[in-house]
């Protein structure tokens, strides 16, 4: 492998695997290679940067990355290269390594659980979205990112949409639209998660009688808060999506709201008043992210690692949850997010889901909560 090619190892090992075959995608900028493991282990060097890490290498060797929905200790298993080559091969039989280029560096990230084909076929319909001009963006994400998280059941959805969504959507949106990407993505990617948010649980929640409104337009999200009898008190573009609930004969009621961040770093703390005010009335104030964050070389490693630290050594982020309580939980769909211990200061708890499991956490306690309403 030249020297300035970086490998992004989503969890750094001493054991790599040997690929026995290669199907490779021209794309523009980024190449997609699908890599077809053998059973046997080898040793590679220890990537710099810690756990993660990410450096020039000069062998062909690939590292293990994290399933998502792996038990810690099959996980801890696949990193050693203790488990058995049968194992090993069916884990890592479905792996793409996406090629591209990061500040003039190029990298290689490894996707698990990703195909080549839902890869591809996710492209397409960004690029077939992007070719419509009456197609809003924000509908063309959404469908791109629920076709990959249901094609890539055991991928990380915090990387499907880090890697994978954003980064074509990136690539491929000048050739339709005349505007920056980055800003496109950043206008059009929150009412993405919203409306996707939408599509994953009103199927979990119609049966109990729970309806889940993204709050799209300013006048929904006056309507939902002069509902909760918070118009006054804090500002319109403070809630993202409202959470209603009809009994027997009567009309729809409001019970509470989630604040959607695809990152913490999206001004989380603007949320808090809102959410503040949202449990003083006794309504049900939850954060749902994706907790995407990595950091870009030459500086960083391109690891989805999140900002919420660990309950040893806790990020402000997370002590907004934990020691502070400021949301009625948080519930993460990174992977990489270190989940509370079962009792914290404030009995405010961060839970990681796995989306291709319903009723996950978040619509459990929804639910629970509803019921109680």
């Amino acid at each position: 492998m030249p020297r300035n090619v970086a490998l992004c190892s989503l969890a750094t090992t001493t054991r790599g695997i040997v690929t026995s075959g290669r199907e490779m995608f021209e794309r523009g900028r980024c190449q997609l290679v699908r890599a077809i493991p053998q059973g046997r282990n080898i040793e590679t060097p220890q990537c710099g940067g810690g756990r993660d890490g990410l450096a020039p290498v000069q062998s062909s060797h690939r590292y293990a990355g994290t399933l998502c929905g792996t038990s810690r200790t099959k996980q801890r298993g696949i990193d050693s290269g203790i488990v058995s080559p049968r194992l090993r091969s069916n884990l890592w039989r479905r792996t793409v390594r996406l090629r591209t280029e990061v500040n003039g560096i190029k990298v290689q990230i490894d996707l698990p659980g990703v195909t080549t084909t839902g890869y591809t076929r996710t492209r397409n319909i960004l690029e077939n979205g992007l070719a419509q001009p009456k197609t809003k963006n924000r509908e063309t994400i959404r469908d791109a990112y629920l076709y990959v998280l249901n094609r890539s059941r055991n991928a990380n959805p915090s990387d499907l949409w880090h890697h994978v969504v954003y980064r074509v959507y990136c690539e491929i949106f000048k050739k339709h639209r005349p505007q920056d990407p980055k800003q496109s993505w950043v206008r059009a990617s929150g009412d993405a998660l919203e409306l996707t948010l939408e599509s994953l649980y009103a199927p979990v929640f119609a049966p109990h009688n729970i309806r889940i409104l993204p709050l799209i337009s300013r006048e929904r999200k006056r309507t939902a808060l002069d509902e909760m009898g918070l118009s006054t008190a804090v500002g319109s573009d403070k809630l993202d999506i409202a959470l209603y609930r009809k009994e027997s004969g009567a009309p729809w009621r409001i019970f509470g709201g989630v604040h959607v961040k695809a990152s913490l770093a999206e001004r989380v703390s603007d949320d808090v008043p809102c959410s503040r005010a949202m449990m003083a009335k006794g309504h049900w104030s939850p954060l749902w992210t994706l907790d995407v964050k990595s950091f870009p070389p030459p500086h960083g490693n391109l690891v989805n690692k999140g900002e919420f630290g660990s309950p040893t050594e806790p990020s402000e982020k997370r002590k907004y949850i934990e020691q502070h309580g400021e949301f009625d939980n948080c519930y993460s769909a990174n992977c990489r997010t270190i989940p509370s211990v079962p009792t914290t200061p404030s009995g405010k708890r961060i839970y990681t889901l796995e989306l291709s499991r319903q009723p996950d956490q978040f619509a459990r306690d929804t639910i629970a909560r509803a019921l109680k309403s």
